[in-house]
């Protein structure tokens, strides 16, 4: 079942909610499916990979991670690839590609739920990637990963779907918009760990 209809809106004025509600829900909603499906299968240890994936992906930890790589894809300038900030990020999506090769998430399920940040993230990633394969010599390095995405890519083009194409201003926009929402995030959780109140405006007396 897909939730949300991705056809020719990935980017562009007024696409922020969008890309909002793909960078911090979109997956999870893909994971509580799954997880519905796994708990009447009781496939105990999938369901434990599920737990920690969602917790992963809801985590101040991985927000902070986003944050960081986006920052140093940002501001590298002519410095090399900061490849080692992206490792949290294609790590998680790794595993929701070994999830979908062992039969516990369906493509539909992936390419109707994540579909969208599965390819943003990717292609956000890409230089980064080649940087870590070349690093430790191994071309085929989270090669799962990029067959999940073209996967992806082929159900949205069944499905009429438009699959996300990116130029440079798109990254650029992209990151600036990661950097954004997850500094938001951090801030919020700092803010409930410290026990800091929002702000509460004073209630006017009349006389």
């Amino acid at each position: 079942m897909q939730l949300v209809n991705w056809s020719g809106a990935i980017f562009g004025p007024g696409s922020e909610w969008l890309w909002s509600f793909a960078q911090f829900v979109v997956v999870v909603v893909t994971l509580l499916g799954i997880y519905r499906q796994l708990r009447a299968q009781g496939a105990t240890n999938a369901l434990q990979r599920i737990d920690t994936l969602q917790g992963r992906w809801q985590s101040p930890t991985m927000t902070y991670a986003k944050l960081e790589f986006a920052l140093a894809m940002r501001d590298r300038g002519s410095k090399p690839v900061p490849f080692r900030t992206y490792v949290p990020i294609i790590e998680f999506f790794a595993e929701l590609a070994a999830l979908e090769q062992e039969g516990y998430a369906s493509i539909d399920e992936v390419s109707g739920n994540s579909g969208l940040p599965l390819q943003i993230w990717t292609a956000l990633g890409e230089p980064a990637l080649e940087a870590l394969r070349a690093e430790n010599m191994r071309p085929e390095l989270y090669s799962d990963v990029e067959t999940l995405v073209e996967r992806v890519r082929e159900q949205f083009r069944r499905q009429g779907a438009r699959p996300v194409t990116t130029d440079a201003d798109t990254i650029r926009r992209s990151l600036d918009f990661v950097i954004e929402t997850s500094t938001d995030e951090l801030r919020r959780e700092y803010a409930i760990r410290a026990g800091t109140l929002p702000p509460i405006p004073t209630a006017e007396v009349v006389a």
